[in-house]
């Protein structure tokens, strides 16, 4: 039998940790709310977020002057509808039940 260092013992136990609290965050709801409640409302904030940049970035890139702004308004709305198309999925994926 092999002997491991406290290190080695300090990290396999925080890993099987993380395992078991992924997507259960104490931080993320009061206990007296329901947990998909909040996932929910993470979920919304994320879609409102990308979209206002979204909004941001069409403002640039139609009252830009010069064709620096108007290429990183163009970027900004890029990235936000990419925003809007990744984060809310990976957020219900990292969020889904194991029986599902």
């Amino acid at each position: 039998m092999t002997r491991r260092s406290a290190f080695a013992r300090r990290v396999s136990s925080r890993r099987l940790a993380r395992r078991r609290r992924i997507g259960h965050s104490r931080r993320m709801a009061a206990p007296d709310q329901d947990p998909a409640k909040v996932r929910w409302f993470y979920i919304t904030l994320s879609r409102l977020a990308a979209s206002g940049g979204a909004v941001l970035g069409v403002l640039l890139l139609a009252r830009g002057d010069t064709v620096g702004r108007k290429l990183l308004g163009g970027a900004i709305v890029l990235s936000a509808l990419a925003m809007m198309a990744i984060v809310p999925r990976s957020l219900a994926r990292r969020w889904r039940s194991r029986d599902e």
